[in-house]
């Protein structure tokens, strides 16, 4: 009879098992998909965005030679300022001609040229965004398939336990709040929460630090218009002599390339994390 109860149990944890790795694979099906969108737009936007500023170019050069004298003189005393301090850019008053030109072509070419750097940028944000979700994800499957992972992280009163009909619905209910709680922290904090639920810990990695960096860069990108902060320089150790920090095309490729490494990483521990216990447990006499 104890023999059947410990196969039966040990048949559990295999099935348990099995369905947390197909989960972890669905969702890394899903990441993989949101990583090849964003490829996909930082290679059509950027090609779309130079077309439309050539048809804006030859727009502006036509109208400008439509103007008086004293009208070039106005126009090009604007698009000097705007070349040398588009940031400190105030506009004086102007003809109505001028006036004209500046909303129906110098605008719209000033944003074209911003806006490869924009989409790289909220590529960045997407992607932090995504890996986020996704380590969320796997997590909640992983405590829901074992749920003993969270005894003693939360006390709820009798009053609270009774609410819920169900053992199961308090379980997912239990997670969530946990999971609410983890996911508002920083990066560092999270891979801390990872380590004390499942045991994984990634700190340690050669690349963290690059790993890491790109979440504090997020956040003055979001935050401080991409202004280096004492935040940012303290948990980067950033000596660097750059002020304002953006996204180019080579720092957003090896942003996918690491957080799609990490991304990896973390399910794959914590696959064989659990499939480790379902064997250590199929030995057990």
């Amino acid at each position: 009879m104890e023999e059947t109860v410990a196969l039966s149990a040990n048949s559990h944890g295999n099935d348990e098992s099995t369905k947390l790795s197909n989960a972890i694979k669905d969702f890394e099906s899903l990441f993989e998909g949101e990583l090849a969108l964003i490829r996909e737009i930082n290679e059509v936007l950027p090609e779309s965005v130079k077309v439309h500023g050539k048809r804006l170019t030859r727009s502006l050069k036509e109208s400008y030679e439509r103007l008086l004298p004293r009208e070039k003189t106005e126009w090009d005393n604007f698009a000097n300022a705007l070349t040398h301090a588009p940031e400190d850019l105030t506009l004086p008053s102007m003809s109505e001609a001028v006036n004209k030109l500046i909303l129906e072509n110098a605008l719209p070419m000033v944003f074209s040229s911003r806006m490869p750097k924009f989409i790289r940028e909220m590529s960045l944000i997407y992607l932090l965004i995504r890996f986020e979700d996704f380590l969320e994800d796997i997590a909640r499957a992983a405590m829901l398939s074992d749920p003993r992972c969270l005894m003693s992280e939360k006390n709820l009163t009798y009053k609270e336990i009774l609410s819920f009909k169900t053992l199961d619905s308090l379980v997912v209910s239990l997670v969530d709040r946990v999971l609410d709680d983890v996911m508002r922290e920083d990066v560092e904090d999270v891979n801390k929460e990872m380590r004390h639920f499942f045991d994984i810990d990634l700190s340690n990695n050669t690349d963290w630090s690059e790993f890491k960096e790109r979440f504090y860069r997020r956040n003055i990108i979001v935050h401080n218009k991409g202004e280096v902060n004492a935040d940012y320089t303290r948990r980067c150790n950033y000596t660097g002599s750059e002020k304002i920090l953006t996204v180019d095309e080579d720092y957003l490729d090896a942003s996918i390339k690491l957080i799609r490494k990490y991304a990896n990483e973390y399910a794959e521990k914590l696959r064989r994390k659990y499939e480790n216990q379902v064997a250590t447990a199929t030995r057990l006499p």
